[in-house]
């Protein structure tokens, strides 16, 4: 079996072991078997100790979930590929195995504050181990940043730290990679003995006598992540988090890392061993204790044993190779496959082969992932690796002669720039740039850069893809060749200081100053306002080439550079620039590019995906020329036809895109796949796979039927729900969280390119804490792409209009508290109220049931890239506004005083001139989507007694607990399914092919005779949304 560089290679053929395996086989049974006699040894000197007291949160992640097994702090997973498990330290099931990349575990239950311990004590146990320190402040569990709790690397040091309200203790000796170690962090309010500390493995690692005060930030807490800033993820494995709201002592310390088991045992109804929960989760009878002696998938471990090594005891799926990548001169080649893999076998380098042949000196596992180490080889090289023998830990194997093509770099001159860095040079000021090591601009002076590569934008991020870099110095440099002639600006930004120089022709000696970033970080920034852009524009010749240098400073932290720039003409705004493209650039000394090229962008990829995204894939080009005749795209299988895909070759990068015809289901996974030539010519297929976020509805306006997608705990509220309490008047009740986001609201542009707009909407108060109420998505704006946005309140009790950014007084922001309007501010809220936002030119107004509540001035104008539109939340679906809403409405003018309060006196919003969207939330939502699979359970009745019976239409319930449903009405092609007399209990799935929202009406015709006599609808029973 043949495939090329990131190809999936599917396993066919099972090859029969060889002796070792048997013996390693041997040898772990009989390490298992010493572990667990010695169990009881290690829990001996752990009685007396009740370390349930004060346990309110536990994850042991043994049932491969992220359920808390002692409260409600269940969690989520994040990140673009899905998370796996690997087996914990001995003896304790499962862990989490996180890549470091960009996955954690989002804690959903609770409340927010539930695990703040505010003012207080508290503890959190952990075991964890470490695949890699590959950036800065890495954290393995966090509440957030300031006097929030949290335990991560500090810094870039070898070692960990505890913030406990108190700022970070220092890290104490360096802990090694790969293996297990256990912390406990606590924070004592009271100061007995410390204010915080920090154990590692029984032992007192840091801690820091100051007293801590544990603070709010209305943040969920992130294992493996932290809620207050990103690019922190764990590169490793983490097992049985604990949290007390108090603070353990050090013997219940050593307790815990001697062996002391946590929460309640595990229940086993047989007496097998084998706990009920990992009995259900892999399909057996949890009360059957014969199962334990079986062995499910027949690889020669019994159940029993594989519940002890943490392995899936029906494994009978063959690994493959999902993808092979060498470094430049393929000195280091990584093989990525499936499953994680037997150590023993896939640790033999005789079971791997080049052709042409190439030593292997060292073959290092770990997991799924296999690095082999080769020699040098030179510029334009090709081998082809065969591989052998490799079993997973089920040993199931992989295919005979598993095969992939691997080319090495190809020297490039075009479509590329230079980039060199100097390591060991501190500091973040632009001073750091004249460090004698590093040669002056335009010239080859200075000490030998430590790192030569090549950057195939004006980004550093091509040369460093993360923050895991400290105290340099770098450069990119080469030239840059306009298409068109005219006057261009440049723009640049970076963390930390940097500099731009351009010459006035090919010659680096001519090269001048043109601009340089002090600080750090901000977006690029409109001509004018500070050095970061040029004052003036410089005027370029097409087709002539410049000399460019861009130098930049890290100290610690983040670390990038970018330059971008705008032809004179051009309306697209600073901070929606990209960095230069490929394609206008080069450089006169050979740079090495890999021959395949590489994919810059494959979207949607991973959990969470838009419901209604457009799929994208974006590759900068290589040694084979990508044309729309030698690629296709298909998705779930099923190959796109030409006509509805988009082929764009801009720069040296290629795109390719295609939008769907319907919006993915609720939950719904999908795969995607790209055929195209790799650089010998031959088909070679990338593929992917995304998950579509889960949500209820979608609920339409009445304008231009834009879709709602209801995310989180947002539902519909029981009938007369809304302002007017009448029949028929629901609302959309967002008092558990959640929120509803207009996806694609580029709609609004021509709106607010006027800069003239009024958002008005009904809203009734549960609870108030930071949080927003609507929040429209501006790429061009500051501050989270803050287009618009209203607190109604912020937590301070003051209502901010925010536009354009955020939140200067003189161009962004009106603000003013709520006493000045209300009297009794508690009896305010627990009414309806109308509330709308205005903006006309430079005035800005917030009224309340039509009555003036404050107004000021704003010079920035509206923006007018809006992309999406979030009700109930910030623009990305947190800080949620816990309150029900009611009528939501855009219009393209500012209204009057008179139409706002003919709305509030009983006019409906939907009929008010100027309209350009509308929600009145009247029909109830399902959780049901284009694409979503449901089970009907044929006479089943709910655990309540309640039966929620369908109709022939075998329709969607509009009800948030689907139970009570007599009948459903609506259109629902090809949903009629005749179950043909099926048995009670009995069940099928349907597709959903509709994107009606339906509502509940009468009960349907009976038309179909059950065996039991009882007469069924259709489709009869509960949806099992589950």
């Amino acid at each position: 079996m043949h495939v090329s560089l990131c190809a999936f290679v599917y396993v066919k053929v099972r090859q029969q072991l060889i002796d070792m395996n048997k013996i390693h086989q041997y040898l772990r049974r009989l390490r298992w078997a010493l572990i667990v006699s010695l169990l009881p040894v290690f829990n001996m000197g752990v009685q007396g100790q009740d370390l349930n007291n004060g346990l309110v949160a536990l994850w042991s992640f043994d049932d491969k979930n992220f359920q808390d097994s002692v409260g409600e702090f269940h969690g989520e997973e994040m990140g673009t590929d899905p998370i796996e498990f690997t087996t914990g330290r001995p003896g304790f099931g499962q862990a989490l195995a996180l890549d470091g990349v960009d996955q954690y575990v989002q804690i959903v239950g609770g409340d927010a504050s539930d695990l703040t311990f505010e003012g207080g004590s508290m503890s959190v146990s952990a075991w964890f181990r470490i695949g890699a320190f590959d950036k800065s402040w890495q954290a393995l569990i966090a509440k957030g940043e300031g006097n929030r709790w949290r335990v991560h690397r500090r810094g870039g040091e070898p070692g960990l730290a505890h913030a406990g309200g108190v700022g970070e203790g220092s890290a104490g000796d360096p802990l090694d990679l790969d293996v297990w170690h256990h912390l406990v962090a606590v924070s004592d309010a009271d100061t007995e003995e410390f204010g915080t500390r920090l154990y590692i493995n029984g032992e007192i690692y840091s801690e820091n006598a100051s007293a801590p005060s544990l603070g709010e930030n209305d943040k969920y807490v992130m294992i493996g992540g932290n809620p207050d800033t990103g690019n922190r993820t764990w590169n490793g494995d983490i097992d049985d988090i604990a949290i007390w709201d108090r603070v353990l002592s050090e013997a219940e310390v050593a307790a815990i890392f001697t062996g002391s088991s946590l929460g309640e045992p595990a229940a086993d109804s047989d007496g097998d061993g084998m706990s009920d929960s990992w009995e259900e989760s892999w399909g057996f009878d949890p009360n059957d204790p014969s199962d334990a002696d079986q062995d499910a998938d027949g690889d020669g471990d019994t159940n029993l044993v594989e519940s002890q090594l943490g392995t899936d005891p029906t494994d009978t799926t063959d690994p493959f190779l999902v993808s092979m990548e060498g470094n430049c001169d393929m000195t280091t080649v990584t093989l990525t496959f499936s499953e994680a893999l037997d150590e023993a076998v896939a640790g033999d380098a005789g079971n791997y082969s080049f052709e042409p042949a190439l030593d292997i000196t060292a073959v290092t596992v770990k997991k799924k992932t296999v690095t082999l180490t080769t020699a040098t080889q030179a510029a334009g090289a090709h081998h082809a690796l065969s591989i052998n023998n490799l079993v997973d830990l089920s040993k199931n194997s992989i295919a005979a002669n598993t095969s992939a093509d691997l080319y090495t770099c190809v020297e490039v001159t075009e479509g590329a720039l230079r980039f060199e860095a100097w390591f060991g040079i501190g500091g973040a000021s632009i001073d750091g740039l004249q460090d004698e090591r590093v040669p002056l601009p335009g010239t080859n002076g200075g000490d030998t850069p430590d790192l030569v590569s090549a950057v195939y934008s004006f980004n550093t991020r091509d040369a460093f893809p993360d923050n895991s870099n400290d105290n340099y110095a770098a450069r990119m440099y080469g030239f840059i060749t306009p298409e068109e002639s005219g006057s261009y600006h440049f723009f640049t930004r970076s963390d930390d200081a940097s500099e731009l120089f351009l010459s006035t022709d090919d010659k680096p000696a001519n090269a001048v100053w043109l601009t340089e970033e002090l600080d750090c970080c901000d977006a690029f920034q409109e001509p004018g306002i500070d050095d970061t852009t040029t004052f003036e524009p410089i005027s370029l010749v097409a087709g002539k080439r410049y000399y460019i240098e861009f130098r930049y400073k890290e100290g610690g932290g983040g670390d990038w550079g970018e330059v971008a720039w705008r032809k004179e003409g051009d309306d697209t705004p600073a901070s929606a620039l990209r960095p230069i493209t490929g394609g206008f650039l080069s450089t006169s000394t050979p740079v090495l590019s890999p021959a395949n090229g590489a994919f810059t962008v494959r979207s949607p990829i991973g959990k969470n995906a838009n419901p209604n995204a457009s799929i994208s894939v974006s590759h900068r080009s290589g040694v084979a020329e990508w044309t729309a005749e030698n690629i296709s795209l298909a998705v779930d299988g099923v190959t796109v036809s030409a006509d509805q895909v988009t082929f764009e070759d801009s720069g040296g990068i290629v795109t390719i895109s295609h939008t769907p015809s319907a919006i993915f289901g609720s939950g719904s996974e999908h795969t995607v796949s790209l055929t195209y030539p790799d650089p010998g010519g031959n088909p070679a297929t990338e593929n992917w796979s995304f998950t579509a976020r889960s949500y209820m509805g979608p609920t339409l306006d009445s304008v231009g039927s834009y879709p709602g997608f209801v995310f989180g705990k947002a539902v519909s509220t029981e009938d007369a729900g809304g302002h007017t309490g009448t029949a028929g008047d629901y609302g959309m009740d967002m008092t558990a969280g959640g929120s509803v986001a207009v996806l694609d609201a580029a709609f609004l542009n021509p709106v607010f390119k006027t800069d003239e707009v009024t958002v008005a909407y009904w809203l009734k108060k549960d609870s108030i804490a930071n949080s927003s109420s609507v929040w429209i998505n501006s790429p061009s704006s500051p501050s989270g792409q803050r287009g618009f946005q209203a607190h109604t309140p912020w937590g301070n009790g003051s209502i901010y209009f925010d536009t354009a950014g955020c939140c200067d007084a003189a161009t962004q922001r009106i603000n003013a508290p709520l006493s000045d309007f209300a009297a009794d501010v508690d009896a305010f809220w627990a009414d309806w109220h109308l509330w709308s936002f205005s903006k006309k030119g430079d005035l800005k107004e917030i009224r309340i049931d039509g009555e003036l509540f404050f107004d000021g001035f704003n010079e920035n104008p509206l923006p007018s890239d809006i992309t999406s539109m979030w009700i109930g939340s910030n623009g990305s679906g947190g800080s949620n506004d816990k309150s029900v809403f009611d009528d939501f409405a855009v219009f393209s003018k500012a209204l009057s005083e008179s139409d706002l309060k003919a709305i509030a006196g009983g006019k409906s919003a939907g009929t008010v001139n100027n309209l350009v969207a509308f929600w009145d939330f009247n029909e109830a939502v399902s959780s049901i989507g284009n694409g979503s699979v449901v089970a009907i359970n044929f006479g089943a009745d709910e655990p309540d007694g309640n039966r929620s019976d369908v109709s022939g239409a075998a329709g969607v319930l509009g009800t948030s607990n689907w139970n009570n449903v007599d009948g459903s009405t609506g259109e629902a092609s090809g949903l009629i399914v005749d179950n043909g007399g099926s048995a009670a209990d009995s069940s099928i799935s349907v597709d959903w092919a509709s994107n009606n929202t339906w509502s509940s009406q009468g009960r349907g015709e009976e038309n179909n005779e059950a065996p039991d006599g009882n007469d069924r609808n259709m489709m009869t029973g509960y949806l099992d949304t589950n």
